[in-house]
């Protein structure tokens, strides 16, 4: 009985031993896989909320119709000369145009104004007039250009302010856009930040 006995102890100690171990290692396991998720999860998380910063530069294309109500205070929206939405980063934002300066040179059309870029826009022309102008700017700037009679225009200038989902360290870049106007009343172009 004694060897038996003995016989049956060594057994359930071997096994208790065997299970402690593999006890162990899916404890090991549980935690390295805990330890994956939650990398990945930071990683995900950093790529979602991270900001369009310095590193890169912004492009993409431009539409904007030009406000038939502008400077005429009895529209809702007589500042904007021209609004409409600009492509970036896989986003598409509004994009609206406040004049600060202009003056005709021989044929061609120069021009000072801001620029907003909003993250969320509502702009609605009726005949031609924008009577819808709301939304949250979160990158601004300042340029200066030229429309020249064959309709091309462009300008060139700085970006003054930037908010989320844009990093701060665009402040200061070289913005610029470029395209054509036709119908005297429709751009199509592209901007740009450096």
């Amino acid at each position: 009985m004694d060897s038996l006995g003995r016989v049956s102890f060594v057994t359930a100690a071997a096994n208790s031993r065997g299970e402690a171990i593999q006890h162990r290692i899916e404890v090991i396991m549980i935690k390295k896989r805990f330890a994956l998720f939650a990398a990945i999860v930071t990683t995900v998380s950093v790529v979602i909320a991270a900001p369009v910063s310095a590193g890169a530069s912004l492009e993409g294309p431009m539409v904007s119709q030009f406000n038939l109500g502008f400077g005429n205070p009895d529209t809702p929206c007589p500042q904007f000369t021209w609004a409409g939405t600009v492509d970036l980063v896989g986003e598409t934002y509004g994009m609206a145009f406040i004049p600060t300066g202009a003056a005709q040179t021989g044929e061609a059309f120069h021009f000072e104004e801001t620029w907003l870029v909003y993250e969320t826009w509502d702009f609605g022309f009726t005949d031609g007039v924008l009577t819808t102008c709301d939304g949250d700017a979160v990158l601004t700037g300042s340029d200066s250009g030229v429309v020249s009679p064959n309709g091309k225009a462009h300008a060139n200038g700085e970006v003054a302010s930037a908010t989320a989902p844009f990093d701060e360290s665009l402040i200061g870049r070289q913005a610029r856009w470029s395209g054509v106007v036709s119908n005297v009343v429709e751009f199509a172009g592209t901007f740009r930040v450096n």
